[in-house]
């Protein structure tokens, strides 16, 4: 007899759902740092296509004159 086990493992999309359902921010960065995800945009992009209303918010730094290469 063969029996399947449901896989307790979370997807990174699950991952990434829980994160921002907890209020949280998530950059790209962020989303390798803590989860080591390299494919952070693609998974929103997936919920989004599920119908999950994520916001997105576009944050530009400033680069000093000293951090400048070339």
């Amino acid at each position: 007899m063969t029996t399947s086990k449901q896989s307790t493992k979370k997807t990174y999309s699950q991952i990434i759902l829980n994160h921002l359902l907890a209020g949280k921010r998530l950059s790209n960065m962020e989303a390798y740092d803590q989860y080591g995800m390299t494919c952070c945009l693609k998974r929103i992009s997936e919920l989004r296509a599920k119908g999950i209303v994520i916001q997105d918010e576009m944050i530009k730094k400033m680069v000093s004159d000293t951090n400048r290469i070339g």
